[in-house]
């Protein structure tokens, strides 16, 4: 086996290649390929931009979904708690009554203040 000080270097062999022209019709299609290129890198970033948020969006609404669930076992309980505080001084009826307008007149506050949050930010 020859060392490396024994190897010869062969010489490659030149050969001259005329320099082509760049034409119209060559610079067009090397634009739109540049172009496809771009559309397409530009879809695969919103693509994953879209996996992304998709993600922490059904992360958010399983999150919503689970605290409103508590809610309205609180609520719940809250209102058969007061049926039953009120049993001694009022008839079912009334206790009814009273419940229902004690919800009614907190979801009508509950509208207003959410019509005055949205105008505020409505104005931005």
């Amino acid at each position: 086996m020859p060392s490396i000080a024994q190897a010869r270097v062969r010489p490659a062999p030149v050969s001259l290649h005329e320099q082509e022209h760049p034409t119209v019709e060559r610079a067009i299609d090397r634009f739109a390929e540049a172009a496809q290129s771009l559309v397409a890198d530009q879809i695969k970033v919103a693509l994953l931009d879209l996996k992304v948020v998709g993600a922490r969006m059904l992360q958010s609404a399983a999150l919503l979904l689970a605290c409103v669930l508590l809610l309205v076992g609180a609520w719940a309980a809250l209102t058969v708690a007061a049926y039953v505080l009120l049993a001694s001084t009022f008839l079912p009826e009334q206790r009814l009554g009273l419940i229902a307008l004690a919800n009614g007149l907190l979801g009508l506050g509950l509208m207003v203040a959410a019509d005055r949050v949205m105008k505020a930010s409505g104005d931005d």
